[in-house]
């Protein structure tokens, strides 16, 4: 129940959650997204994809699977109304075990490319790194 993702281009940004905490945040700024459906939709989706879940996973998206010697990619698209009026799908490519990127491409045409470098697949965090990451404190008040 847990996720961090780090952005550091083009803007510097985190998104936490921690159970049913969801908070952006970028430099000077903290949002806290909890009470919003979409924002809490869209992390639930990452978190069944990321849970391995294949039943829960088809719940949720249509899934397409192909891969060749160079790599496999996943596709995914919402079968829910609201997340498909903005998001067309999801595809996730990698080789071997590894996940190298994850594209969303929006109905309006837009699209995101998350490249992700460095894939620690067997990192541990220790407690020190755990409280950093998901502090038990509420959270910041926005200082926008």
């Amino acid at each position: 129940d847990r996720m961090l993702r780090e952005s550091h281009a083009p803007v510097e940004s985190r998104l936490v959650v921690d159970g049913d905490r969801v908070r952006m945040e970028q430099p000077g700024r903290v949002l806290d997204l909890s009470e919003s459906a979409m924002a809490r939709g869209f992390v639930e989706n990452f978190v069944v994809l990321w849970s391995g879940d294949l039943e829960a996973l088809r719940e949720r998206y249509r899934v397409g699977f192909d891969a060749d010697a160079s790599g496999w990619e996943l596709t995914l698209t919402p079968r829910d109304a609201t997340l498909g009026r903005v998001i067309e799908t999801i595809s996730l490519r990698g080789s071997s075990e590894t996940l190298r990127e994850i594209e969303t491409r929006e109905v309006d045409g837009d699209r995101t490319l998350m490249i992700l470098e460095t894939v620690d697949r067997d990192h541990v965090f220790g407690v020190d790194e755990l409280e950093k990451l998901f502090p038990a404190s509420p959270l910041p008040a926005d200082r926008s």
